[in-house]
C-alpha cells in the first residue's frame, strides 16, 4: 500500500492581524492479486461508510458514476474558487505581482517592446508571464481563469461575459514576395489568389476564419499550403516565394523582402484588451488596462 499527500498552505497577514487556512489531498493505491469480489466504498471525512457496492471481477465500471462526475465537476469548481480567493487575499495583502497574458503572433511583434521595455520599466515589481495563442484559444483561456487580460483581434461581436479596451484598428493586407508580379497591383482580389498557394495562420486565430469566410463568398476553394501559429514560419514562406500571406500592414512593413498588397475588399480587425467583465481585477491587471500602449 502507497499513499501520496499533497499539503497547501496559506499565511496572510495584514497590519496586525494574522489569517492561515490549508488545503490538503490524499491519494492511496494498493497492488493485490485477482480479487474474488471487487468492493467500492464511499466514505466521508470521518471515516464512516456511507455505501458499498460489491462486483464480480472484470464488472467493476471503467468510468465515474453519474453521482461521482458531479462530484468530480464540483471539487474542480471549488479548487478553481479557492485559488481565485487565494489571488484576491495576496493583492489585497500585496502580495500579488503575477500578471497572466494572452498574446496572439502577430499583435505581440507590435507590443513586446512596450510591454517588457516601457511597461516594466513602470511597473519592475510586476512579473509578466505571457501565453501565446489564437483568438479562440486565448478567449478559452480568459474564460477558465488561466490569463488574466489578453490582447486580441476581434470584431463587434466579442461575447457578452468580456470587456475589452479598444487600441487600433488594423488593416489585413495580401503579403507576397518582392519580385511576386502581384506585388505590383493596387490592390489584390480573392479572384486573383485561386490556386495560389496560402499561408495561413491556424484555424484558432480570428483573421484566418474571415479570410476563408471571403474564399466562401467568391466560391472558390483556397489553396493552403501550411497553416501555422508561428509568425516566422508565415514569413519565412512569403520570403521565399513559396506562398502568400495575410498580415497586419504595421508589422510586414518592416520586411523589405516582403511586399504588402491591400485587398479589393478591404479587411480591418479591431484590436483591444480583452478580460472577463464581472471578475475581480488585481491591482497589476488594473495598471496594465490603464497603460497607454501605442501602435
Amino acid at each position: 500500500l502507497g499513499s501520496v499527500t499533497h499539503s497547501q498552505s496559506t499565511k496572510l497577514t495584514v497590519g496586525d492581524e494574522v489569517e492561515e487556512w490549508s488545503v490538503t489531498a490524499k491519494a492511496s493505491i494498493a497492488f493485490r492479486s485477482v480479487p474474488y469480489t471487487i468492493v467500492l466504498l464511499q466514505m466521508d471525512d470521518q471515516g464512516n461508510c456511507l455505501r458499498r457496492t460489491e462486483f464480480d471481477p472484470g464488472q467493476a465500471p471503467e468510468r465515474l458514476t453519474p453521482e461521482g462526475e458531479t462530484l468530480l465537476t464540483l471539487g474542480k469548481d471549488i479548487l478553481t474558487r479557492v485559488e481565485a480567493t487565494t489571488d484576491i487575499m495576496k493583492d489585497l495583502g500585496g502580495g500579488r505581482k503575477i500578471l497572466k497574458l494572452g498574446l496572439p503572433p502577430m499583435i505581440g511583434s507590435l507590443f513586446l517592446t512596450q510591454i517588457y521595455k516601457d511597461f516594466n520599466g513602470q511597473y519592475p515589481d510586476i512579473t509578466i508571464e505571457i501565453s501565446e495563442g489564437g483568438y479562440q484559444n486565448l478567449k478559452q483561456k480568459l474564460r477558465d481563469g488561466f490569463l488574466d487580460i489578453a490582447f486580441m483581434s476581434h470584431d463587434d461581436t466579442l461575447d457578452a461575459e468580456f470587456s475589452s479596451v479598444f487600441l487600433s484598428r488594423l488593416e489585413v493586407v495580401c503579403c507576397v514576395h518582392k519580385d511576386n508580379p502581384m506585388a505590383r497591383l493596387p490592390f489584390v482580389s480573392i479572384k486573383d489568389l485561386e490556386n495560389k498557394p496560402l499561408v495561413l495562420f491556424e484555424d484558432s486565430f480570428f483573421q484566418t476564419a474571415k479570410i476563408k469566410e471571403l474564399f466562401r463568398r467568391e466560391k472558390i476553394t483556397p489553396n493552403i499550403l501550411l497553416q501555422t501559429s508561428q509568425l516566422s514560419t508565415m514569413y519565412n514562406a512569403i520570403a521565399q516565394d513559396m506562398a502568400v500571406g495575410f498580415v497586419f500592414r504595421p508589422v510586414m512593413e518592416r520586411n523589405t523582402d516582403v511586399a504588402a498588397v491591400p485587398l479589393s475588399h478591404k479587411f480591418d480587425v479591431e484590436i483591444g484588451l480583452v478580460y472577463k467583465t464581472n471578475e475581480y481585477s488585481a491591482l497589476c491587471v488594473k495598471n496594465f488596462i490603464n497603460y497607454k500602449f501605442l501602435i
